[in-house]
């Protein structure tokens, strides 16, 4: 459980940590977020939003003084079109190689997504619709492809980058996620885990899955390798102890 101090020291930490550090630049994008994490030579850049945001991603960049060849990396969580939409135009502005899930890199590099399992009445409902009408799923959850340059299979360490951070396969969402964990225990996980809708808040289960029994195992293991504070893919950071 957490207490009261503890919880206080979190939002805290949530409020000021990042900006005492300079390390982290949430990015709006749309529904989902990603993420600009400063390392010793550069930026890696995790996600890249909905179709489109490119441009608001390089425009964010400028507003923060980071020229586009500082960026020396970019990480897909998982390869779903909010989350890969405006990947192609920061790799064509900055030339960044491109890290991705070896299950996610063919789908990536034709512009297509899988769509996992509902979780809820509603998203259970969706997934009925997408799978009976896949054209018209395929046009709505389109994005322009990218080509990746790295392909993960196992964990990874981002030192050769610059980064004190591991890449690691946390499948249960989509068989192709991957968490970027920092040495100082924060986790960016794309969807493995949710803090936006209302009703998911007691839970942190992410609206759709592949399989929850999975996903329950990608929390151990990270929780296992020291996460202490969750950056997800939609809605605001949140202790690991939550989950």
């Amino acid at each position: 459980m957490i207490t009261g101090r503890k919880k206080a020291c979190l939002n805290l930490w949530f409020k000021f940590g990042s900006k005492i550090l300079d390390t982290i630049h949430t990015l709006k994008l749309g529904m989902a977020r990603a993420y600009l994490l400063k390392g010793r030579a550069g930026y890696v850049l995790i996600d890249a939003g909905v179709p489109g945001a490119g441009g608001r991603i390089v425009q964010k960049m400028n507003d923060l003084a980071i020229r586009p060849d500082m960026l020396k990396l970019g990480i897909v969580t998982h390869v779903h079109y909010d989350h890969v939409g405006g990947l192609a135009g920061v790799v064509k502005a900055s030339g960044c190689p491109v890290m991705v899930h070896e299950a996610g890199a063919d789908a990536l590099a034709h512009g297509e997504m899988s769509i996992p399992g509902g979780q809820i009445f509603l998203t259970r409902q969706l997934v009925r619709l997408a799978r009976r009408f896949p054209s018209v799923t395929a046009w709505v959850t389109r994005y322009e492809p990218v080509r990746a340059d790295l392909y993960v299979n196992e964990e990874t360490s981002l030192e050769p980058w610059g980064f004190s951070a591991r890449a690691i396969p946390t499948p249960g969402h989509t068989k192709d996620s991957i968490t970027v964990l920092t040495d100082d225990g924060r986790a960016f996980v794309g969807d493995l885990a949710y803090n936006e809708l209302p009703f998911l808040a007691k839970t942190r289960k992410p609206p759709f899955a592949e399989n929850i029994d999975i996903l329950h195992n990608s929390w151990r293991l990270l929780l296992d390798r020291g996460a202490r504070i969750i950056y997800p893919g939609h809605g605001e950071a949140f202790s690991a102890d939550e989950l």
